[in-house]
């Protein structure tokens, strides 16, 4: 992974780069369309890859069905950021919520 960045969790201001990451995805059906409100409303399931100029370069989350079963979701990686590990990274965050 790249020196500066840093995986965190989500803040309730981020939603909107959260949702834009992921539809970048979305539009060529890779996976499911987020809107803002939509992110806004589980943002405490989120982890984000920040780089050091403060821009979300990557996204992951968290969705629990029961206290036994969940599912790592909605990961997103800017393919500007592709090829550095940030992908496993979030993973391996995510499924530390658990």
């Amino acid at each position: 992974m790249s020196e500066g960045l840093q995986i965190r969790p989500a803040r309730p201001h981020e939603a909107e780069a959260i949702s834009r990451l992921n539809n970048q995805f979305a539009d060529e059906m890779l996976m499911l369309r987020r809107t803002p409100e939509m992110v806004a409303l589980t943002i405490d399931d989120f982890m984000v890859a920040v780089n050091d100029h403060g821009e979300i370069v990557g996204c992951g989350a968290l969705k629990e069905y029961s206290p036994s079963v969940a599912e790592v979701a909605a990961i997103a990686v800017a393919r500007d950021a592709h090829g550095q590990g940030l992908g496993r990274k979030i993973v391996e965050a995510v499924e530390q919520l658990a």
